[in-house]
């Protein structure tokens, strides 16, 4: 037997997102907030570490926000953050990054009542070769 390779029509992917979409929308999609360090400028305070780090805010949306039972880590809480991809990928291209698993890697963590998560994974979810949802785990 050959093997055989499934070809997605053009546009199918796009599909699949706005199903995504309206998807997490029907469950009650949130918005989600991440923290992604900005550059700091050259000059003498940034070379010798005085200068303070700076963060951006990112909000993602639509999402859904679920909790999961403690790692036996010694962490509180964690969550698996489902997030779009179609308010992912506009921000990979403002913030020069090729996937979305290097963006939330590359985060400082989730803002989720006024404390800092921090990212523990992500997982992508594609459909014919593209992503549609990104999982994010995330724990104090």
């Amino acid at each position: 037997m050959g093997s055989t390779t499934t070809r997605w029509p053009v546009g199918q992917s796009q599909g699949i997102s706005r199903a995504a979409d309206a998807l997490l929308r029907s469950l009650g999609g949130t918005e989600v907030t991440f923290l992604f360090p900005m550059p700091v400028g050259g000059g003498t305070l940034s070379e010798l570490g005085a200068a303070g780090q700076t963060a951006q805010q990112v909000m993602f949306s639509p999402a859904l926000i679920k909790s999961l039972a403690p790692p036996n880590d010694g962490s509180k809480v964690r969550f698996q953050v489902v997030i779009a991809a179609s308010s992912v990928n506009p921000v990979l291209d403002e913030m020069q990054v090729a996937t979305g698993n290097d963006l939330f890697e590359a985060s400082l963590g989730m803002l989720y009542e006024g404390r800092l998560l921090r990212v523990k994974s992500v997982v992508t979810e594609h459909f014919a070769e593209s992503a549609y949802l990104f999982l994010v785990t995330v724990t104090d």
